[in-house]
Parts: C-alpha cells; sequence; structure tokens
C-alpha cells in the first residue's frame, strides 16, 4: 500500500503532521517536563511499598470483605463563589452581591465497605 512518508527518512513529512493535527484537534504539541531516572525509580519504590503494607496485613490478619472500609474526606465552602452572567457588551463593570464573611469549610468523611455497607456520613 502506497503512503506519503518519505522514504528515505522513513518518517512523516512537515505537510503529513500538519494535516495530522488538523484531522485531530483535541491533540497538540507539548514540551514534557523532564524527570530524572532517579526520581522515576524511587517513586516505583515508593509506590510498592505503598502496596506491601496492605496486602501483608490483609494476608496475615485474614480480613473478610464485610471488615474491609475505604474512606474518603472532601472540603465544603459555606461561602459560594458566584457564577457568570449574561450582560449586554461594552459594560465593563457587573454588580453582584456576595457575603463579605470569610466563610468556613466544612469536612465531609465518607466510608463503604466491600461488601456496600456504609457508614453514615461524617460533618466537620
Amino acid at each position: 500500500m502506497a503512503h506519503p512518508f518519505n522514504k528515505l527518512a522513513k518518517a512523516a513529512g512537515k505537510e503529513w503532521a500538519a494535516q495530522f493535527l488538523k484531522r485531530c484537534p483535541w491533540l497538540t504539541l507539548r514540551s514534557p517536563e523532564p524527570t530524572s531516572m532517579t526520581r522515576l525509580s524511587g517513586f516505583h519504590a515508593q509506590v510498592d511499598r505503598f502496596y506491601a503494607l496492605p496486602k501483608g496485613e490483609l494476608e496475615s490478619n485474614k480480613f473478610q470483605p464485610q471488615h474491609i472500609y475505604n474512606a474518603d474526606k472532601s472540603g465544603i465552602t459555606t461561602v459560594q463563589t458566584p457564577g457568570k452572567i449574561l450582560f449586554n457588551k461594552g459594560i465593563k463593570q457587573v454588580g453582584c452581591i456576595d457575603s463579605v464573611e470569610k466563610g468556613v469549610t466544612t469536612t465531609i468523611v465518607c466510608a463503604m465497605s466491600a461488601v456496600g455497607h456504609f457508614v453514615p456520613t461524617l460533618l466537620i
């Protein structure tokens, strides 16, 4: 099958690359962030250690699925940020009434077991 690639360089040309990017607008050329091999190998060692801890506990204690829970937390603020609104062009300042208070962050904690049991939601 014939292809438009450069046969000597065995690579696609600039024109092909430009047309490809035009056909795929969700793709873009990015500069990757350099990461050293030392940092990468250290990261993998930490991930392995992270998963080895619970695995060892599960194997040594023989936990049943109903005894394994996953918990997560999230912060909720009491002061809301106003959203965007439609307004006439040419007017630079659009007013909005908002709370002056700083607000409080409330932490919400949810937990559920491996078999579907859940702990009632906790608000702190």
